[in-house]
């Protein structure tokens, strides 16, 4: 009977124990009966058992980073989405959201982190993760200092200054260009920040400011409506002045130009190329008015009106009546032709006039009947006159010699 009890006592403890086998260093090996395996129910909220142990994450390391010894012992750990509220692992299992939220230096908590600046990515390029999550996050103006988005958070111009190919470290980079706005128009902030800027002469390859810098000649040549890419981009013609006479650089750069007969629209040399017919009302500057017939206009240099132009009508602001162009090429203010620069006469003892130009007296004509208005050019010198109508100039006493 002894041996019956005794029997059951021992089949009814081994139902609550496990035989295991200990070896020690010094090669002596025991056999024992030990605590079971068996699940335990955990006491605090939001707690499982686990046979193998393990390390439960924490306020201060919400990621989990802290080192966990590899042995593990039986124990109670945190649920998934829960963890220890004290440094040492200790205390309730809470959601991270109600953390005692003390972050370090030039850092704040957030219920969504993200992906942060880093010293090696300031314009925040990088690939990282979309999700979301609660912890510390840099200040306003601070980045990360370590490329994988770790490291305390300091001002941009406490970077180690790395900067990608064609590329430098300013402390004022505003809004670049880009290949899309290469006269630098496009709409962004104001404000400047430290980060690394295109080198002269480069622009930025995409249109929000951001990936590698580049030539223009290697942008990609997509140009607008009515317009086309160029290598010798100067300066355009616009809806405030359609004579082509406004103030701009003489330095020739790639980019897009209106097409043929097209013009910008504001007079910053901006907007769109729309026909000169669809400017905004049509301003034009003093001594000029609007046409939609404008042809080839008399210039200080042909003030016959004789020189080579198309024949093509134009719509635009043309001079005046008895105001010519400026400038040879048909550029320039309108002015009256007494106003022209002085010109160099071609012929023989011959010199400019501001107003006799068009009216001289000739050997058959000593004294010509002239109208009042003043018409620059070449008349005889003193004591000279034309040997006829269009002749060269001689004295007056050889009118008569054979």
């Amino acid at each position: 009977m002894l041996r019956q009890i005794l029997t059951l006592s021992v089949f009814a403890f081994a139902l609550d124990s496990t035989i295991a086998k200990v070896c020690l260093s010094n090669g002596l090996c025991y056999e024992g009966i030990y605590p079971s395996l068996k699940p335990k129910v955990c006491s605090g909220r939001h707690e499982h058992w686990s046979r193998y142990g393990g390390c439960d994450k924490n306020c201060l390391d919400l990621l989990g980073n802290s080192p966990c010894p590899k042995v593990g012992f039986e124990k109670c750990l945190c649920d998934d989405g829960y963890v220890r509220r004290n440094k040492d692992g200790t205390g309730p299992c809470i959601p991270p959201s109600q953390c005692p939220h003390r972050c370090p230096k030039h850092q704040h908590w957030s219920k969504n982190v993200g992906c942060e600046k880093t010293c090696h990515n300031l314009s925040n390029s990088r690939p990282c993760s979309l999700l979301l999550k609660a912890g510390c996050k840099c200040d306003k103006g601070y980045v990360r200092r370590n490329k994988d988005g770790t490291g305390p958070c300091i001002p941009p111009s406490q970077c180690p200054h790395r900067c990608p190919k064609h590329q430098h470290w300013s402390k004022n980079v505003g809004c670049e260009k880009t290949c899309h706005n290469l006269s630098n128009s496009r709409p962004c902030s104001l404000l400047l920040k430290a980060g690394c800027k295109c080198d002269k002469g480069y622009v930025r390859r995409n249109k929000d400011g951001t990936g590698p810098c580049i030539p223009p000649s290697q942008c990609p040549h997509r140009c607008p409506k009515h317009e086309h890419w160029t290598r010798d981009k100067g300066c355009e013609k616009t809806c405030g002045n359609l004579g082509g006479n406004r103030n701009c650089p003489l330095i020739l750069t790639s980019g897009c130009t209106c097409n043929r007969h097209f013009v910008r629209k504001h007079p910053d040399g901006t907007g769109p190329c729309i026909p000169p017919s669809q400017c905004p009302h049509h301003r034009c500057p003093k001594h000029e008015h609007w046409t939609r017939d404008k042809g080839c206009e008399k210039t200080c240099g042909n003030l016959d009106g004789n020189r080579n132009c198309p024949l093509i009508l134009t719509a635009g602001c043309t001079c005046n009546r008895h105001l010519v162009r400026k400038y040879l090429d048909g550029t320039g203010p309108c002015i009256p032709p007494s106003q022209c620069p002085h010109r160099r006469c071609p012929g023989k003892h011959e010199k400019w006039d501001k107003c006799r130009g068009h009216c001289q007296p000739t050997c058959r004509h000593k004294h010509p009947m002239c109208d009042l208005l003043c018409r620059p050019g070449c008349i005889c010198e003193d004591g000279y006159v034309r040997k006829n109508s269009h002749g060269p100039c001689i004295r007056k006493r050889d009118c008569w010699r054979k």
